[in-house]
């Protein structure tokens, strides 16, 4: 009771990784009119295990064959991770936690080309860790992944650019390593080991096909940053501040979940602590300003669920000032609440057990059952389920002071929350 500081009754936590990328999406045909700018979302998949943390984002766009190569991609990289995970501790016994974490930015759009850069790091305990890139480019019209050779008018380019780097290198190189570029608009960098070249394309537009001679300046804008001048205040959330909130919501905002999850709340009468994702905020702000202006709480949870711990003071640093300055921008309150260090919903997160694979009733009844006792709960902002499972669930909860009253005493926050 005491390692769990947030005991909420922790179900259908989001957090079961992989729960519904495999399931078919239903979405229309990518109209033409559509190809010049990727109303892309976040997706963000997490599974957390005792001795295991996966959180990985990357983008589901309008195009089906983009989101089966990233599918492809994610699910490769969970799979290769796992079984070395595996193979780690059956060797050596790991007793810290093992932490994958996988996050993206899209380094290029413009009306033909879609060009995705993913970051993966791999960590074991605070200190071993290992780091990766791997960039996809797309053609935004079918959906195709691009090697060199679609961008090059012919096969004679191809070793004109192959001539042209290995002299800059000083080596012969790989087709492997060829085809480890980024296309960046205006120009391509390369890459071979820890070296890298540019090969701007105004200076040899004799390579490249027309439809990729497109300038920096083309670019389809991406979402704004969010700034404030004003002094902000974090004040950190405690246990006797969740006392006022039956429910928990964690990671979104989402574009649909969100809005279904208010909804149910709004419904059975009940508020709710959000605690956010801030690359997701930043995707989604109109989503926060509904939490905000139905009268919920807004916590700035995490950057992108990296493990504490595991980030440079500076750069945590860094991504809880970009968290707050955020959230402050969009709903306009100089004091945000942050995640503190005492009460954290992902130290109760990682220890519960995997319900990834039981049925919904089962689910259902566990969640009725938690909250006719408890009468609080901790939910994903995430899965897909949760807004109905909210639906069932919500009208169960009672008022925590009139629950006290029929038990005969008031019990202490710590108690509350330790689900006591």
């Amino acid at each position: 009771m005491r390692r769990l500081i947030l005991g909420f009754f922790i179900l259908m936590s989001g957090c079961s990784f992989m729960a519904n990328a495999g399931e078919e999406k239903e979405k229309e045909p990518v109209k033409k009119e559509n190809y010049e700018k990727y109303e892309a979302d976040i997706e963000t998949k997490v599974e957390k295990f005792d001795k295991l943390s996966i959180v990985m984002h990357y983008p589901e766009t309008p195009n089906d064959q983009i989101d089966q190569t990233v599918l492809d991609y994610v699910n490769e990289q969970r799979s290769d991770f796992k079984k070395d995970s595996y193979e780690r501790v059956k060797k050596k016994g790991i007793s810290a936690v093992q932490e994958l974490h996988v996050d993206y930015d899209i380094v290029y759009e413009d009306s033909a080309t879609y060009v995705v850069k993913f970051n993966e790091t791999v960590t074991w305990g605070e200190k071993r860790k290992a780091f990766d890139e791997t960039v996809l480019h797309f053609e935004k019209s079918n959906g195709k992944k691009l090697s060199l050779t679609h961008f090059l008018r012919s096969e004679n380019d191809y070793e004109e650019i192959r001539d042209h780097l290995e002299r800059t290198f000083e080596r012969k190189l790989s087709e492997k390593e060829l085809n480890s570029f980024t296309y960046e608009g205006d120009a391509f960098t390369f890459f071979a080991g820890n070296q890298s070249v540019r090969v701007n394309k105004q200076e040899h537009p004799e390579w490249f096909k027309e439809k990729f001679m497109k300038k920096r300046s083309d670019m389809t804008e991406r979402p704004g940053i969010f700034h404030t001048e004003k002094e902000i205040t974090e004040i950190p959330v405690t246990e006797k501040m969740l006392e006022e909130y039956p429910v928990a919501v964690m990671g979104g905002p989402h574009p649909k979940r969100t809005e279904e999850i208010l909804r149910a709340l709004e419904k059975n009468d009940r508020k709710a602590v959000f605690f956010l994702i801030g690359k997701r905020v930043e995707r989604y702000p109109a989503a926060v300003e509904a939490i905000k202006e139905q009268g919920h709480a807004v916590v700035a949870h995490t950057w992108n669920q990296r493990l504490p711990g595991r980030l440079s003071d500076k750069k945590e640093s860094e991504y809880r000032e970009r968290s707050v300055n955020l959230l402050s921008s969009i709903t306009g309150q100089q004091e945000v609440l942050v995640s503190g260090d005492r009460v954290s919903p992902e130290k109760a997160l990682i220890n519960r057990p995997n319900w990834a694979g039981k049925s919904e009733a089962w689910v259902t009844e566990q969640l009725v059952n938690s909250a006719r006792s408890n009468g609080q709960l901790v939910m994903s902002g995430l899965n897909e389920k949760t807004p109905a499972l909210l639906r069932e669930v919500l009208p169960e909860l009672k008022d925590s002071r009139s629950r006290e009253k029929e038990t005969g005493r008031e019990k202490s926050g710590a108690e509350r929350l330790a689900g006591m």
